[in-house]
Protein backbone atom coordinates (compact mmCIF):
# COMPACT_ATOMS: atom_id res chain seq x y z
CA UNK A 1 0.00 0.00 0.00
CA UNK A 2 1.27 3.07 -1.10
CA UNK A 3 0.36 6.72 0.08
CA UNK A 4 0.13 9.58 -2.37
CA UNK A 5 1.98 12.40 -1.78
CA UNK A 6 -1.18 14.50 -0.46
CA UNK A 7 -1.90 11.61 1.84
CA UNK A 8 -5.65 12.09 0.97
CA UNK A 9 -5.69 8.52 -1.22
CA UNK A 10 -3.83 5.28 -0.30
CA UNK A 11 -3.01 2.96 -2.93
CA UNK A 12 -3.20 -0.93 -2.54
CA UNK A 13 -1.12 -3.12 -5.30
CA UNK A 14 -2.84 -7.03 -5.89
CA UNK A 15 0.02 -9.16 -7.56
CA UNK A 16 -1.59 -11.96 -8.47
CA UNK A 17 0.11 -15.81 -8.21
CA UNK A 18 -1.09 -16.71 -11.88
CA UNK A 19 1.09 -13.76 -13.86
CA UNK A 20 -1.34 -11.69 -14.91
CA UNK A 21 -1.04 -7.94 -14.88
CA UNK A 22 -0.67 -6.14 -11.56
CA UNK A 23 -3.76 -4.55 -10.35
CA UNK A 24 -4.09 -1.38 -8.01
CA UNK A 25 -6.91 0.01 -5.65
CA UNK A 26 -6.79 3.36 -4.20
CA UNK A 27 -8.87 4.27 -1.47
CA UNK A 28 -9.56 7.26 -0.31
CA UNK A 29 -8.86 8.44 3.63
CA UNK A 30 -12.13 9.87 4.52
CA UNK A 31 -13.53 6.95 3.23
CA UNK A 32 -11.76 4.97 5.62
CA UNK A 33 -12.40 7.02 8.55
CA UNK A 34 -16.00 6.85 7.19
CA UNK A 35 -16.09 3.03 7.52
CA UNK A 36 -14.57 3.51 11.01
CA UNK A 37 -17.27 5.69 12.40
CA UNK A 38 -19.66 3.12 11.12
CA UNK A 39 -18.54 0.03 12.36
CA UNK A 40 -18.32 2.20 15.73
CA UNK A 41 -21.90 2.85 15.56
CA UNK A 42 -23.14 -0.61 14.21
CA UNK A 43 -21.50 -1.55 17.47
CA UNK A 44 -22.53 0.71 19.46
CA UNK A 45 -26.73 0.62 18.59
CA UNK A 46 -25.73 -3.29 18.28
CA UNK A 47 -24.69 -3.06 22.23
CA UNK A 48 -27.63 -0.79 22.95
CA UNK A 49 -30.30 -3.03 21.37
CA UNK A 50 -28.60 -6.11 23.15
CA UNK A 51 -29.25 -4.40 26.44
CA UNK A 52 -32.38 -2.91 25.84
CA UNK A 53 -33.61 -6.81 24.87
CA UNK A 54 -32.22 -8.48 27.88
CA UNK A 55 -33.59 -5.60 29.75
CA UNK A 56 -36.92 -6.01 28.69
CA UNK A 57 -36.82 -10.34 28.96
CA UNK A 58 -35.67 -9.85 32.42
CA UNK A 59 -38.41 -7.53 33.41
CA UNK A 60 -41.28 -9.85 31.34
CA UNK A 61 -39.37 -12.91 33.27
CA UNK A 62 -40.19 -10.94 36.49
CA UNK A 63 -43.91 -9.63 35.80
CA UNK A 64 -44.69 -12.96 34.79
CA UNK A 65 -43.47 -14.83 38.03
CA UNK A 66 -45.75 -11.46 39.81
CA UNK A 67 -48.30 -12.83 38.12
CA UNK A 68 -48.07 -16.37 38.78
CA UNK A 69 -47.86 -15.80 42.76
CA UNK A 70 -50.78 -13.24 42.22
CA UNK A 71 -52.87 -16.16 40.48
CA UNK A 72 -51.54 -18.62 43.29
CA UNK A 73 -52.70 -15.99 46.43
CA UNK A 74 -55.67 -15.28 44.33
CA UNK A 75 -56.79 -18.77 44.17
CA UNK A 76 -55.62 -19.75 48.18
CA UNK A 77 -58.51 -16.57 48.76
CA UNK A 78 -61.06 -17.63 47.02
CA UNK A 79 -60.34 -21.21 48.24
CA UNK A 80 -60.59 -19.78 52.23
CA UNK A 81 -63.65 -17.52 51.04
CA UNK A 82 -65.59 -19.91 49.46
CA UNK A 83 -64.91 -21.72 52.96
CA UNK A 84 -66.00 -19.07 54.86
CA UNK A 85 -69.44 -18.94 52.99
CA UNK A 86 -69.67 -22.36 53.24
CA UNK A 87 -69.45 -22.44 57.05
CA UNK A 88 -71.45 -19.41 57.39
CA UNK A 89 -74.05 -21.12 55.78
CA UNK A 90 -73.58 -23.77 58.26
CA UNK A 91 -73.79 -21.44 60.90
CA UNK A 92 -77.13 -19.84 59.53
CA UNK A 93 -78.50 -23.54 59.89
CA UNK A 94 -77.42 -24.25 63.80
CA UNK A 95 -78.39 -20.45 64.84
CA UNK A 96 -81.93 -21.41 63.67
CA UNK A 97 -82.20 -25.29 64.85
CA UNK A 98 -80.47 -23.21 68.41
CA UNK A 99 -83.64 -21.08 67.67
CA UNK A 100 -86.05 -23.57 67.86
CA UNK A 101 -84.21 -25.30 70.57
CA UNK A 102 -84.90 -22.03 72.32
CA UNK A 103 -88.63 -21.61 71.55
CA UNK A 104 -89.35 -25.69 72.97
CA UNK A 105 -87.41 -24.62 76.29
CA UNK A 106 -89.15 -21.47 76.19
CA UNK A 107 -92.63 -22.86 75.56
CA UNK A 108 -91.96 -25.50 78.59
CA UNK A 109 -90.83 -22.82 81.18
CA UNK A 110 -94.13 -20.60 80.42
CA UNK A 111 -91.84 -17.66 78.70
CA UNK A 112 -93.12 -15.92 75.87
CA UNK A 113 -89.42 -15.24 74.26
CA UNK A 114 -89.44 -11.54 73.73
CA UNK A 115 -86.45 -9.68 74.43
CA UNK A 116 -86.66 -7.88 78.27
CA UNK A 117 -86.18 -4.14 78.27
CA UNK A 118 -82.53 -3.26 79.40
CA UNK A 119 -81.87 -0.40 82.51
CA UNK A 120 -79.91 2.44 82.28
CA UNK A 121 -77.59 3.12 84.98
CA UNK A 122 -80.54 5.80 85.90
CA UNK A 123 -82.61 2.70 86.46
CA UNK A 124 -84.84 4.42 83.42
CA UNK A 125 -86.26 1.81 81.30
CA UNK A 126 -85.53 2.79 77.57
CA UNK A 127 -85.75 0.46 74.16
CA UNK A 128 -82.68 -0.11 72.31
CA UNK A 129 -83.18 2.41 68.95
CA UNK A 130 -80.85 1.46 65.90
CA UNK A 131 -80.75 4.69 64.03
CA UNK A 132 -78.10 4.37 61.35
CA UNK A 133 -78.13 8.13 60.26
CA UNK A 134 -76.37 9.33 63.79
CA UNK A 135 -73.23 9.98 64.38
CA UNK A 136 -70.45 7.30 63.51
CA UNK A 137 -66.61 6.79 63.79
CA UNK A 138 -64.08 4.79 64.28
CA UNK A 139 -61.09 3.46 62.49
CA UNK A 140 -62.05 1.15 59.70
CA UNK A 141 -60.41 -1.55 57.63
CA UNK A 142 -61.35 -4.29 55.27
CA UNK A 143 -61.91 -7.96 56.93
CA UNK A 144 -59.11 -10.68 57.41
CA UNK A 145 -59.85 -13.79 55.50
CA UNK A 146 -58.02 -15.27 58.36
CA UNK A 147 -59.32 -13.34 61.20
CA UNK A 148 -63.09 -13.98 59.67
CA UNK A 149 -62.14 -17.62 59.98
CA UNK A 150 -60.77 -17.71 62.98
CA UNK A 151 -63.99 -15.65 65.05
CA UNK A 152 -66.35 -18.43 62.65
CA UNK A 153 -64.45 -20.65 64.61
CA UNK A 154 -64.84 -19.47 67.70
CA UNK A 155 -68.63 -18.62 67.21
CA UNK A 156 -69.24 -22.22 66.13
CA UNK A 157 -67.40 -23.73 69.42
CA UNK A 158 -69.67 -20.74 71.29
CA UNK A 159 -72.60 -21.92 69.42
CA UNK A 160 -71.91 -25.79 70.45
CA UNK A 161 -71.32 -25.39 73.64
CA UNK A 162 -74.99 -23.26 73.79
CA UNK A 163 -76.89 -25.74 72.13
CA UNK A 164 -75.17 -28.69 74.53
CA UNK A 165 -76.57 -26.30 77.52
CA UNK A 166 -79.97 -25.87 75.49
CA UNK A 167 -80.55 -29.57 75.34
CA UNK A 168 -79.37 -30.66 78.83
CA UNK A 169 -81.85 -27.98 79.72
CA UNK A 170 -84.46 -29.33 77.62
CA UNK A 171 -84.33 -33.11 78.95
CA UNK A 172 -84.36 -31.57 82.37
CA UNK A 173 -87.27 -29.89 81.93
CA UNK A 174 -88.62 -32.34 80.13
CA UNK A 175 -87.90 -35.30 82.62
CA UNK A 176 -89.68 -32.67 85.40
CA UNK A 177 -92.77 -31.92 83.31
CA UNK A 178 -92.80 -36.07 82.87
CA UNK A 179 -92.56 -35.91 86.54
CA UNK A 180 -95.23 -33.39 86.95
CA UNK A 181 -97.70 -35.39 84.54
CA UNK A 182 -97.37 -38.44 86.68
CA UNK A 183 -97.84 -36.69 90.11
CA UNK A 184 -101.74 -36.09 91.37
CA UNK A 185 -102.57 -32.64 91.21
CA UNK A 186 -106.08 -32.03 90.27
CA UNK A 187 -109.58 -33.01 91.33
CA UNK A 188 -110.57 -35.78 89.56
CA UNK A 189 -114.33 -34.62 89.25
CA UNK A 190 -116.41 -31.94 89.65
CA UNK A 191 -118.91 -31.78 92.91
CA UNK A 192 -118.56 -30.66 96.39
CA UNK A 193 -116.62 -32.59 99.09
CA UNK A 194 -119.06 -34.52 101.41
CA UNK A 195 -116.48 -36.91 103.30
CA UNK A 196 -112.67 -35.30 104.19
CA UNK A 197 -109.42 -37.75 104.68
CA UNK A 198 -109.09 -38.88 108.28
CA UNK A 199 -111.59 -39.69 111.36
CA UNK A 200 -115.03 -38.90 110.36
CA UNK A 201 -118.87 -40.04 112.09
CA UNK A 202 -119.78 -43.15 110.47
CA UNK A 203 -122.34 -42.49 107.37
CA UNK A 204 -123.87 -45.56 108.58
CA UNK A 205 -124.77 -44.13 111.70
CA UNK A 206 -122.89 -45.74 114.40
CA UNK A 207 -119.76 -44.40 116.19
CA UNK A 208 -116.58 -43.28 114.12
CA UNK A 209 -114.32 -44.44 111.55
CA UNK A 210 -110.57 -43.34 109.73
CA UNK A 211 -111.79 -42.33 106.18
CA UNK A 212 -108.42 -43.44 103.73
CA UNK A 213 -109.78 -40.65 101.15
CA UNK A 214 -111.67 -38.07 100.04
CA UNK A 215 -115.44 -38.39 99.14
CA UNK A 216 -116.46 -36.02 95.87
CA UNK A 217 -120.18 -36.14 95.82
CA UNK A 218 -122.50 -35.08 92.20
CA UNK A 219 -125.07 -35.97 89.77
CA UNK A 220 -124.88 -39.73 88.43
CA UNK A 221 -122.93 -39.91 85.37
CA UNK A 222 -120.13 -37.07 86.39
CA UNK A 223 -117.18 -37.55 84.25
CA UNK A 224 -114.21 -38.76 86.52
CA UNK A 225 -111.00 -38.03 85.14
CA UNK A 226 -106.72 -39.28 85.99
CA UNK A 227 -105.19 -37.18 87.88
CA UNK A 228 -101.98 -37.61 86.69
CA UNK A 229 -100.58 -39.87 83.73
CA UNK A 230 -99.76 -43.47 84.73
CA UNK A 231 -100.56 -47.12 83.71
CA UNK A 232 -104.00 -48.59 84.69
CA UNK A 233 -103.44 -51.82 87.31
CA UNK A 234 -106.94 -52.62 88.36
CA UNK A 235 -110.33 -52.00 87.24
CA UNK A 236 -113.32 -54.09 88.31
CA UNK A 237 -114.70 -54.40 91.26
CA UNK A 238 -113.63 -54.43 94.96
CA UNK A 239 -115.87 -55.21 97.37
CA UNK A 240 -117.01 -52.49 99.73
CA UNK A 241 -115.20 -49.91 96.78
CA UNK A 242 -117.62 -51.05 94.10
CA UNK A 243 -116.38 -50.68 90.53
CA UNK A 244 -112.42 -49.25 91.28
CA UNK A 245 -109.81 -47.91 89.15
CA UNK A 246 -106.49 -47.96 90.48
CA UNK A 247 -103.85 -46.01 88.60
CA UNK A 248 -100.30 -46.66 89.43
CA UNK A 249 -98.28 -43.40 88.19
CA UNK A 250 -94.83 -44.23 89.24
CA UNK A 251 -92.02 -43.16 92.30
CA UNK A 252 -94.31 -45.13 94.39
CA UNK A 253 -97.42 -43.22 93.76
CA UNK A 254 -100.86 -44.22 92.93
CA UNK A 255 -104.14 -43.09 92.91
CA UNK A 256 -107.59 -44.99 93.45
CA UNK A 257 -111.30 -43.97 92.05
CA UNK A 258 -114.06 -45.93 93.99
CA UNK A 259 -117.84 -46.44 93.90
CA UNK A 260 -118.20 -46.03 89.75
CA UNK A 261 -121.04 -46.53 87.47
CA UNK A 262 -119.07 -47.23 85.06
CA UNK A 263 -115.16 -48.62 84.19
CA UNK A 264 -113.97 -47.17 81.12
CA UNK A 265 -110.44 -48.35 81.21
CA UNK A 266 -108.91 -51.44 81.49
CA UNK A 267 -105.59 -53.18 83.27
CA UNK A 268 -102.50 -52.20 81.07
CA UNK A 269 -103.91 -49.25 79.12
CA UNK A 270 -101.49 -45.82 79.65
CA UNK A 271 -103.55 -42.78 80.68
CA UNK A 272 -102.61 -39.22 80.62
CA UNK A 273 -103.53 -36.67 83.26
CA UNK A 274 -106.96 -35.80 82.75
CA UNK A 275 -108.19 -38.85 80.97
CA UNK A 276 -111.88 -39.53 81.20
CA UNK A 277 -111.53 -42.71 83.25
CA UNK A 278 -114.71 -43.98 85.01
CA UNK A 279 -118.31 -42.36 85.44
CA UNK A 280 -119.45 -41.27 89.05
CA UNK A 281 -121.54 -43.58 90.26
CA UNK A 282 -123.09 -45.71 93.89
CA UNK A 283 -121.37 -49.04 93.46
CA UNK A 284 -120.47 -50.79 96.50
CA UNK A 285 -120.38 -49.13 100.07
CA UNK A 286 -122.06 -45.81 99.21
CA UNK A 287 -125.19 -43.61 100.03
CA UNK A 288 -125.08 -41.70 97.11
CA UNK A 289 -123.82 -40.74 93.35
CA UNK A 290 -119.97 -39.94 94.43
CA UNK A 291 -116.22 -40.91 94.28
CA UNK A 292 -114.37 -41.91 96.65
CA UNK A 293 -111.01 -40.81 95.79
CA UNK A 294 -107.47 -42.03 97.48
CA UNK A 295 -103.80 -41.19 97.13
CA UNK A 296 -101.09 -43.86 97.92
CA UNK A 297 -97.52 -42.91 98.35
CA UNK A 298 -95.49 -46.02 98.67
CA UNK A 299 -98.88 -48.20 99.77
CA UNK A 300 -99.64 -46.06 102.86
CA UNK A 301 -103.13 -43.72 102.13
CA UNK A 302 -102.41 -40.12 102.51
CA UNK A 303 -104.28 -37.14 102.25
CA UNK A 304 -105.49 -36.39 99.02
CA UNK A 305 -106.17 -32.73 99.62
CA UNK A 306 -101.95 -32.46 99.56
CA UNK A 307 -102.01 -33.21 96.11
CA UNK A 308 -105.33 -31.26 94.69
Amino acid sequence: MNKLENGSTYTIILVPHSGQGVKQLHIRTLWLKALGVFAAGVLLLSAVLLYQYNSTVRQSLAEKEELRYLREINGVQEGQIQQLAQTTVALQEDLQRIKKLDSEVRKMVGVDGRDTVPVSRGAVMRPVVYNPNGGQGGPGRGPDVQQLLRGVEQLKLEMNAREASLLKLRDAIAAKQAQQARTPSTWPANGEITSPYGYRTSPWGWGSDFHPGVDIADSWGTPIYATAAGTVIFSSWDGGYGQMVVIDHGNGIQTAYAHNAANLVSVGQSVTKGAHIADMGSTGASTGPHVHYEVRVDGQRVNPLEYM
